[in-house]
């Protein structure tokens, strides 16, 4: 089975990075692409579930 890819595409502000963080599982590998390096320092320092490298 292939792996499975999730697209979520929203505007500016609805919540998207903040969801993730909260949903994301121990488990599981993540590719994140953000457009702001600041919302990408903001997971490092937020998300507590997971290994973030």
């Amino acid at each position: 089975m292939p792996p499975e890819i999730t697209v979520h595409d929203h505007p500016w502000g609805s919540v998207k990075t903040t969801a993730m963080i909260e949903n994301l599982q121990e488990d599981r590998k993540y590719l994140v692409i953000l457009p702001l390096l600041s919302e990408a320092d903001r997971i490092v320092v937020t998300a507590t579930k997971v290994h973030v490298s």
